[in-house]
C-alpha cells in the first residue's frame, strides 16, 4: 500500500477505492478454522480462535474462520454457520471480534480493520467504530489502536475507550492505557476497576495475568481489592478459570464479587460457569447466582442461560428472573425469540423492563425487519424503558438500513 500523509477526514471515493484494491491484492494462502472463541482481555490481539476443527466439521456448526495471507498475516475473520456469514445476535462473538466478517488491510504503519454484514455491507460496530486502526513499531508489535468513525472522526467504543496505547517492557509484559477523548485513563471495561494495567502472556501465547498499577509500575489494588487477575486456559485454547489476587499475593474479590470463576465443558460447548470465594466455596456473582448454566443446540448456539445455586437448584438472580431461553430458526443462522423465564422454566415478565419475550422477523435476506416485544401470555406490550412494542427496520435493495421506525403498544409511531 503507498504510504499517504494526507489527513484523513472522511471516507472519500479514492480512499473507498484504494481500500478495495488492497483488499483484493492480499491474497488468501491458507485459512483455520475454530469451533469456538475464547475470552481475552486486550485487544492488543486482535484475533484468536478456540478448539481447531477441520474444514468439514465447520461445515456442520457454527465457526470461526481465519483467513492467512503470504507473510502469514490474518487478513479475514469471519463468524459462520457452515460456509454462510452468521450475524451476531448476542452470541459467539466477544469483545474484540464484534461483527460477521472483518476484513484487515496492512500498510507501512499498521494494519486498518473494517466490518461487514452477512450481505457485505460495511458496518460500524461497538457503537460507531467504522474502522480500527493499529500502529506497529519496528519490530511489527501493536503500540496503538484508534477507533474512527464512518465519517473518519475518532470516535469511542461502548466502554468510552477512544485509543489504546501499548508499552512493551524489558521482562516480555506490555503495560496498557485505555483513553478517552479527553484523554483520561479510561477503567477496564465499566465496573472493572483496573487503570493502568501491566499484561504478561504465557508460553502458549495467551494473556495470563492482569494486574492494575501505578505511574511506576508498582501493583496498587483497585477499590475492590484485587490488583491481580490470573487467567488459564485449557490445551484447546479454551478460557478455564480466572482467580483475583491482592498486592500482597493474597486472595481477593474482584469486580464481580467473586475471587474467581471456573468454567467446564460439554463436547466444544460451554456449559457451566462455577463462581468461588476465597476459600474456594461456592460465592455469589454480581447476577445473583453461583453458577451460570448454559445449553447450546447442534449447530452451537445458546438455546438457554440459567441462574443456579451451590447444588444446581434454578433461583431468580439479582434482576428478578431465572435465565433466559433463545429459540433459533431450522438453519440455525436465525434468532426467532429471546425469552426471560422463572424458576420453573416458564415465561414472566422482566421485572424492570416489563416484558417476557423479544420476538425478532426475518426477510428472505436474513435481515431483522422487525423486533416485537410481548408479555409472558404472548401478547403485546411496551418496553417500559422507551415506550417501544415493535422496531421496524427498512432497508435499500442492497440490505443497507435506510430507516428505523418505532411503534407504541397501540400502533403509534413514536420518537425515542
Amino acid at each position: 500500500m503507498t504510504r499517504t500523509t494526507k489527513k484523513i477526514t472522511g471516507l472519500t471515493l479514492l480512499t473507498l477505492l484504494s481500500l478495495q484494491i488492497n483488499i483484493l491484492a492480499q491474497e488468501i494462502s491458507r485459512s483455520e478454522y475454530f469451533a469456538i472463541m475464547p475470552f481475552w482481555e486486550s485487544p492488543i490481539v486482535p484475533f484468536r480462535g478456540a478448539y481447531q476443527i477441520t474444514e468439514a466439521q465447520a461445515k456442520q456448526r457454527i465457526n470461526l474462520k481465519l483467513d492467512y495471507d503470504n507473510q502469514n498475516r490474518i487478513v479475514q475473520a469471519s463468524v459462520r454457520l457452515g460456509d454462510n456469514l452468521k450475524s451476531f445476535e448476542g452470541f459467539f462473538g466477544n469483545l474484540y471480534i464484534n461483527a460477521p466478517q472483518t476484513k484487515v488491510i496492512y500498510n507501512e504503519q499498521g494494519s486498518r480493520h473494517h466490518f461487514y454484514d452477512i450481505l457485505g455491507n460495511q458496518i460500524a460496530v461497538q457503537n460507531k467504530i467504522y474502522e480500527k486502526r493499529y500502529q506497529t513499531d519496528k519490530y511489527g508489535r501493536n503500540v496503538r489502536l484508534t477507533y474512527f468513525d464512518k465519517d473518519g472522526n475518532q470516535t469511542e467504543d461502548q466502554f468510552g475507550n477512544r485509543s489504546f496505547d501499548w508499552h512493551y517492557n524489558a521482562d516480555g509484559s506490555v503495560t496498557e492505557l485505555r483513553l478517552d477523548k479527553d484523554g483520561a485513563v479510561v477503567p477496564l471495561r465499566g465496573d472493572f476497576e483496573f487503570l493502568r494495567t501491566r499484561i504478561t502472556f504465557g508460553s502458549d501465547g495467551h494473556v495470563n495475568q492482569l494486574q492494575n498499577i501505578d505511574d511506576s509500575g508498582q501493583l496498587v489494588n483497585a477499590q475492590c481489592g484485587a490488583a491481580t487477575l490470573k487467567y488459564f486456559y485449557d490445551n484447546f485454547g479454551r478460557f478455564l478459570r480466572w482467580e483475583v489476587y491482592d498486592k500482597e499475593g493474597q486472595v481477593a474479590r474482584g469486580p464481580s464479587s467473586t475471587a474467581g470463576e471456573y468454567n467446564t465443558f460439554e463436547g466444544y460447548e460451554l456449559q457451566d460457569i462455577v463462581f468461588f470465594d476465597e476459600h474456594n466455596n461456592p460465592a455469589t456473582h454480581w447476577s445473583g447466582a453461583e453458577k451460570w448454566r448454559f445449553t447450546t443446540d447442534k449447530f452451537g448456539n445458546k438455546t438457554s442461560l440459567k441462574y443456579l445455586d451451590a447444588s444446581n437448584k434454578p433461583i431468580n438472580g439479582i434482576r428478578g428472573y431465572a435465565g433466559t431461553t433463545y429459540a433459533w430458526d431450522a438453519s440455525g443462522r436465525f434468532l426467532k425469540t429471546q425469552t426471560y423465564i422463572n424458576t420453573a422454566g416458564q415465561p414472566m415478565n422482566h421485572p424492570e423492563l416489563g416484558y417476557a419475550i423479544v420476538e425478532y422477523i426475518h426477510n428472505a435476506k436474513g435481515l431483522v425487519t422487525e423486533i416485537k416485544y410481548k408479555d409472558e401470555k404472548g401478547e403485546p406490550v411496551a418496553n417500559r424503558k422507551n415506550k417501544v412494542s415493535i422496531t421496524r427496520y427498512s432497508y435499500s435493495d442492497k440490505g443497507v438500513l435506510t430507516n428505523t421506525t418505532y411503534l407504541d403498544d397501540k400502533g403509534n409511531t413514536i420518537s425515542i
